[in-house]
């Protein structure tokens, strides 16, 4: 089969790329190619933002697009307008291109956040009303309806992605969460020891990306998270213990609202996850 994923030198992208080029023919779209292309790779060097669909290849059987601009809450957050280029736009001008070029299937990495969190002690299901949080979400919200609510001549699937996890991640609430243990700073959380959450391990998430890119019927849209529902305390307490650090809380009075995802349709779909928290972060911050 032949792919073109996108986002291939990002957080996801990277895991993703090697892992698919064992099993299929692989173009992914990068800004600046990052070195020779590995094995079964070609590197095709585009900007979403400027994409010309001249120059994107033909004999394209599935796209899997995990390019995005992502947020910062702990930083400089960007704007609607700045996030809008790559993530809207950009998002309707590939699946544009993949109409008119014979592709069968169109997986989109999404977001877990485009729900919103739900109240203290649910799961949030797929079929949650949309309530994003801020511009980052809201942007891919609007690409994953583009995807949705037009009938397009492929299979789609969007992948609502909650919280990959990784040493080399990106995820701005585990690297404050790191900042914060260095310093000996407190972490705060709610009267429940929450948010609660469950966050998928960036090896499962490969594996069932490229699942949705294989099974003869994928889910429309499915949350892909873990295993297993923890708490910010419990989450922090297994990260602080790999590192070598004590954590310290400070807990509010209410209790918080809840990021665990319902992973039912996922294991009826794509499988179940495999990686536990505990094993997770042993795997990536363990001192051996």
């Amino acid at each position: 089969m032949r792919v073109l994923l996108t986002g291939a030198t990002g957080f996801v992208g990277r895991h993703l790329l090697p892992a698919l080029a064992a099993r299929h023919e692989v173009v992914a779209l990068v800004r600046r190619p990052p070195g020779p292309a590995p094995a079964g790779v070609t590197w095709l060097e585009a900007d979403l933002e400027r994409l010309d669909p001249a120059a994107l290849p033909a004999g394209i059987e599935v796209v899997i697009h995990e390019a995005s601009r992502i947020d910062d809450p702990y930083g400089r957050d960007p704007g609607l307008m700045e996030l809008a280029g790559t993530n809207v736009t950009g998002a309707l001008a590939l699946l544009e291109w993949a109409a008119g070029a014979g592709v069968r299937r169109f997986v989109y990495g999404s977001t877990g956040g485009i729900a919103g969190a739900g109240p203290s002690g649910s799961a949030v299901s797929e079929r949650a009303a949309a309530r994003p949080p801020n511009p980052y979400n809201l942007t891919k919200h609007l690409a994953e309806q583009a995807l949705l609510a037009y009938r397009w001549p492929f299979a789609v699937s969007s992948l609502r992605y909650y919280a990959p996890y990784a040493r080399d991640g990106s995820n701005p609430m585990i690297l404050r969460f790191l900042e914060l243990l260095a310093a000996g700073a407190p972490i705060e959380t709610g009267a429940d020891d929450g948010p609660w959450m469950n966050p998928i391990h960036v090896d499962d998430a490969v594996a069932l990306t490229i699942r949705a890119a294989e099974v003869a019927r994928p889910p429309r849209v499915v949350n892909v998270a873990g295993p297993e529902a923890v708490s910010r305390v419990t989450f922090v307490e297994h990260l602080a213990r790999a590192v070598g650090a004590t954590p310290r809380f400070v807990r509010g009075a209410e209790p918080s609202p809840s990021w665990v995802a319902d992973i039912r349709r996922l294991e009826r779909t794509l499988g179940r996850p495999r990686i536990g928290i505990a094993e997770g972060i042993a795997r990536e911050w363990g001192r051996g």
